[in-house]
């Protein structure tokens, strides 16, 4: 493990020792009857507010993780993260992430930041694994997606196609996450093929 991660796990753990016993003496002073059991969590309060005031650690946010952050150079494939995290990454950034470029950067980059924070045989097979499982769930939805996703007018041979590429994306997705199935899933693999066999034209999604 590198020095930089080293020093950041001690902090994290200092600072979950100080909140555990903030809260322990939080929960003292709450049953306090004494005036002097009173000021002496009192006091301890106060310096253990005074500690976590002045730690330089502080709770990570799914933004400012070392991994996280390392992939804000998909900014170059013009897609902005921000969209991602404020769950609103629809639209032109889906259509954009999902070209085999830009997936197959962002996973690439996840296990070389591992490899540069530590040397950990276990870490960086995690992070093998997970850039094995999106980019394939990834290759899976972007076939199902560039079938779909537009206007253009759908010819009736072409649904047998659009129907396997739903049926293998959704056999992948289960395969890796077989209880997170969400209800626009549900409805791609279930009412997607009948409404464009009636309308004859792509979903627009």
């Amino acid at each position: 493990m590198c020095v930089k991660c080293f020093a950041l796990i001690n902090k994290w753990r200092q600072y979950q020792e100080l909140e555990a016993t903030l809260q322990h003496e939080e929960g003292c002073l709450v049953f306090s009857e004494a005036q002097s059991d009173i000021d002496e969590h009192a006091q301890n309060i106060h310096k253990i507010e005074n500690l976590l005031s002045s730690l330089s650690y502080k709770p990570l946010t799914p933004r400012t993780g070392p991994i996280a952050s390392a992939l804000d150079p998909v900014n170059k494939h013009r897609i902005t993260p921000q969209a991602y995290h404020s769950r609103s990454f629809v639209g032109n950034h889906c259509h954009k992430y999902l070209q085999q470029k830009v997936y197959t950067d962002l996973t690439e980059t996840i296990v070389k930041q591992t490899q540069t924070l530590t040397s950990n045989p276990f870490l960086i097979d995690e992070t093998a694994t997970i850039q094995i499982t999106f980019n394939e769930l990834n290759k899976a939805f972007s076939t199902v997606h560039s079938a779909i996703s537009h206007t253009k007018p759908i010819q009736q041979s072409s649904f047998p196609e659009i129907q396997a590429a739903i049926d293998n994306y959704m056999s992948v997705y289960r395969r890796m996450f077989p209880h997170k199935i969400i209800p626009k899933q549900h409805i791609l693999e279930k009412h997607s093929t009948p409404h464009i066999q009636q309308y004859r034209v792509g979903l627009v999604c």
